[in-house]
């Protein structure tokens, strides 16, 4: 067939087969555009009824008009050849993109999100899709989503058409009515009932599943047996494939794969509104969020690209204190009634004891209806908060504890692969009344993971205004299990109540069940729900506390919404800090807001000073301790961050921010050996992650000058390719493979907003020619760098960050022969640096600047500060290794510079 020409489009290629036909590549020689034909087979042409459905797929797709939907031309008969004439989409099919373990949240919302829209528009329509997959879902080299094949569409209220089942995947061996492919049928699709629009409702859930975990909810050795599981079984539930994914969902994917089609969500709009709302929530959150790359798609050096990025990073850490910071509730001062009657369980005073036990408590399961789970993580976070307060105890952290969720592991297992003691787990229902107080029954139990045994357990049935009372109980009962002393003011602590409105106490768990860790909606959102309890209490410490921490962060971004400006917002974050203070000066969260507004003002010391305020009162908190790190790195104070970092991992074993920043402090301090343990553990943990290849490439140039060994590494990366390639780019220009280098540059995935990693992509390009030979290609890629840092990036934001778009700059000026100009931003980098950097990512501004008067000639000088850089610690140093990088090949005959490379 390829070569042949029918009409005026030429065949060039196969691209697939299903079991109405071929679909060809082909050449459109009227129009000179790239076309797909769908070729109806001999046989198929020959059936009248399979002729029919040909001619429906024709009518459905060519009667919508949608960006998700794959464009209908034409469609064509040619000496008795019948065809459809289509949109070529150029891509991957989602079946092929789906890893183990499932896509990232951000990866899922972009995918699911667009056929939802897209099924959506068929639906309205009329028309059914019945053969929803990811094979039939392409996801083009631009990330655009394109459903394609309605193949098996209906319209609404044409009668089905028995005909046997064709399955590409899941071939049945007996005739039937079912049009589709098995795992990805509705119940109704499967015994052959009326299907509507609602089937391909279950079709979408299905692969929502699919991409959420890797693995289809319906599984079988046989079709047989996936259409037993499709019919009878309930789908094993989201958390326990992965805990770190939303609550809601789990809650959607759940409602579109009911059984009964009156149970599902009606229409794939409201599934595509509740996704576009859930990404609003967590906005930019990924399971493998924290192994994203930096600004720039990456962190590898060397040398050049990774200094843009580090200095980027750093200037925006900050953003880092604003999620991680204690998620520790407020307490206020009032009296705890005394304890109601309880039922005591098997309780052992903690005999085999040791001396700091490891506990980690497990998210208590919800028996209540799913719309009280927020209920039950704010009340498991409140438990948590209380003991961890003991001193004598280390507690890990909720994060942690919530990739366990719903596990199956046994509390061994737990204890062996986080190196725990003890487990808390346990159970809650919340029954509300409408003709009296509502009542919360509390079931937590004790478990000494060592042999599985059950040490304490109690069940706690009260009112809703003695929930406090609860908490405090149960703290204090774990503690005593554990034959633990608690110093006067922990003990204190336990009895303190954060709210007398149990109103506002429910505003503030909704707060606190919201995904933190973004720069986006999701922290206006809990603002205004915090906002909503100081209105109901206004001497609520903790939720003043929180609305601080939550504005400061807002307002340093630049966060618009709600009608408010960044300044508006600071106004804001500096009175809830002042209404806090009033209240408790000593409460954590006072202590703790003050703390992120002298941050965010760059007043390292101050804020140091608060948040270790903070610390002494939650000895566990594992994101404070993070927070101190940060703050002794942006310092200088390297040693210290480290600790701090090691700290923060014991109480969040597997946290990546932390174990990146850790990764980095060590290499700040050349401690090249100990920075690749920490990144083997974390890839042994998370092998796939883009931050860990990255970094591992980068340490093999910077400690050893390897290129050919981090490329090497960079090829057994299975993180995708696409995530990589400036990587790649920045090893190979190392190995002085300059046409390689440019040629797989380009090919690294960028966003269209992503300047910082544009800039880089057209830098590495330019050098790439330049130092190659190519003049000519390489001046255009330049210029095209330059263009990139414009008004905007030297004129607005903080003037860290405008010193870091400067000390880019000056090198591309250098190169383009723009000598003088280069040498004026240069000068002004180095001046400015030690005003406004910190003492972290300053030193990498300068390391630039060296770099543009190395290729202005300006070689005594440059040479003067490599002498100076080579003996600090700081973000991503420079390394005698990493001056073979051939960008400073301007250096390479000056006897000052072989001394470096031969230190």
């Amino acid at each position: 067939m390829i070569g042949r020409t029918f009409s005026h489009f030429k065949i060039t290629a196969k691209l697939g087969e299903g079991g109405m036909g071929q679909v060809y590549a082909a050449e459109d020689t009227r129009l000179r555009r790239r076309v797909a034909l769908k070729v109806l087979s001999d046989e198929m042409a020959a059936d009248r009824e399979r002729l029919e459905r040909f001619q429906r797929e024709a009518e459905a797709v060519a009667a919508l008009n949608h960006a998700s939907i794959v464009t209908l031309h034409a469609v064509e008969e040619f000496d008795g050849v019948h065809f459809l004439v289509m949109e070529l989409v150029e891509g991957r099919p989602l079946s092929r993109l789906i890893p183990k373990g499932g896509l990232p949240l951000q990866r899922i919302f972009e995918i699911a999100i667009p056929v939802a829209d897209a099924l959506a528009a068929a639906h309205a329509r009329g028309i059914v899709h019945r053969d929803l997959k990811p094979g039939n879902v392409m996801v083009t080299d631009d990330r655009r989503v394109k459903v394609l094949d309605f193949g098996l569409a209906k319209l609404i209220g044409q009668p089905d058409v028995t005909t046997e089942t064709r399955l590409a995947t899941e071939p049945l061996t007996e005739a039937g009515r079912a049009l589709g492919t098995v795992p990805y049928m509705s119940p109704e699709q499967l015994q052959g009932g009326r299907v509507d629009h609602r089937a391909d409702i279950f079709s979408l859930g299905v692969m929502l599943y699919e991409m959420a975990t890797g693995r289809r909810p319906f599984e079988g050795a046989r079709s047989a047996q996936i259409i037993s599981s499709i019919l009878r079984d309930q789908p094993s539930p989201l958390a326990e494939q992965r805990a770190e994914l939303p609550f809601d969902l789990a809650r959607i994917v759940r409602r579109c794969l009911e059984k009964d089609p009156r149970r599902r969500f009606q229409s794939a709009l409201d599934v595509c509104n509740e996704l576009e709302d859930l990404r609003a929530e967590v906005a930019g959150r990924d399971p493998a969020a924290s192994a994203a790359p930096a600004p720039g798609g990456g962190w590898i050096r060397r040398r050049w690209w990774s200094v843009a990025a580090a200095v980027a990073m750093l200037t925006l850490l900050v953003v880092v204190l604003g999620p991680r910071i204690g998620k520790m509730a407020g307490k206020g001062k009032q009296p705890a009634p005394a304890a109601a009657s309880t039922t005591r369980l098997d309780v052992d005073r903690a005999s085999t004891a040791t001396e700091n036990p490891r506990l980690m408590v497990l998210p208590f399961d919800n028996l209540g209806p799913a719309d009280d789970e927020y209920f039950a993580a704010g009340m498991t976070e409140e438990i948590n908060i209380r003991i961890a307060g003991a001193s004598s105890l280390a507690v890990l952290s909720r994060n942690t504890a919530l990739r366990y969720a719903g596990t199956d592991k046994t509390s061994q297992q737990i204890g062996e692969e986080l190196d725990i003691d003890y487990l808390l787990a346990g159970t809650i229902r919340w029954a509300r009344r409408a003709d009296g107080p509502s009542r919360v029954r509390i079931a937590p139990r004790l478990i000494r993971t060592a042999d599985d045994h059950q040490i304490w357990g109690q069940v706690y049935d009260r009112d809703l205004d003695g929930i406090f009372e609860v908490q405090a109980e149960i703290a204090s009962s774990v503690v005593d299990a554990l034959g633990l002393t608690l110093l006067r003011r922990e003990r204190g602590s336990l009895d303190e109540h954060p709210t007398s409105n149990m109103e506002a106490y429910q505003f503030y768990l909704r707060a606190l069940a919201i995904n933190l860790d973004d720069p986006t909606e999701s922290k206006a959102q809990a603002v205004r729900l915090l906002l909503r309890a100081t209105e109901l209490d206004p001497r609520f410490v903790a939720a003043w506390g929180r609305i601080a921490m939550h504005e400061a962060y807002l307002y340093y971004i630049g966060w618009e919404s709600d009608g408010l400006s960044p300044e508006e917002r600071l106004e804001r974050a500096r009175n809830a800090r002042d209404r806090a203070v009033a209240l408790d000066p000593t409460h954590p969260w006072s202590r703790l807001a003050v703390g992120h507004l002298l941050y965010r003002q760059a007043d390292f010391d101050g804020a140091l000073r608060e948040f270790e305020a903070a610390i002494a009162r939650l000895p566990n908190d594992a994101e404070a301790a993070v927070s101190v790190g940060w703050i002794y790195r942006r310092q200088g104070r390297f040693d210290e961050s480290v600790t701090q970092l090691r700290r923060a991992l014991e109480l969040a074993p597997g946290n990546m921010d932390t174990t990146v920043g850790l990764i980095q402090a060590l290499s700040a301090m050349r401690r090249w050996e100990e920075a690749i343990e920490v990144i083997d553990v974390a890839q042994g943990q998370q092998p796939e992650s883009v931050m860990l290849c990255s970094l591992r490439a980068s340490n093999l140039l910077s400690s050893r000058g390897d290129a050919e060994a981090a490329i090497r590494s960079l090829d057994a990366c299975p993180a995708d390719p696409a995530e990589l390639h400036l990587e790649r780019a920045v090893a190979l220009l190392f190995a002085r493979r300059y046409e390689e280098a440019a040629a797989i540059a380009p090919l690294q995935r960028t966003r269209s907003d992503d300047s910082l990693a544009r800039f880089l992509v057209h830098w590495y390009v330019g050098m790439a020619h330049r130092l190659g030979g190519n003049l000519e290609s390489g001046t255009t890629a330049l210029e095209e760098a330059l263009a990139l840092i414009g008004e905007a990036q030297l004129e607005e934001g903080g003037p860290a960050l405008r010193l870091f778009w400067r000390s880019l700059r000056a090198p591309v000026l250098a190169v383009l022969g723009r000598s003088a100009e280069a040498r004026r931003e240069a000068e002004r980098v180095l001046e400015e640096s030690p005003r406004v950097a910190d003492l972290a990512s300053g030193p990498a501004n300068e390391e630039l600047a060296a770099l543009a008067l190395a290729w202005c000639g300006e070689t005594a000088r440059s040479l003067d500060i490599l002498e100076r850089l080579i003996e600090t610690e700081y973000f991503d140093p420079i390394t005698p290794a990493a001056l073979r990088d051939p960008l400073w090949d301007p250096l390479r005959g000056e006897p000052r510079f072989q001394t470096l490379l031969e230190r």
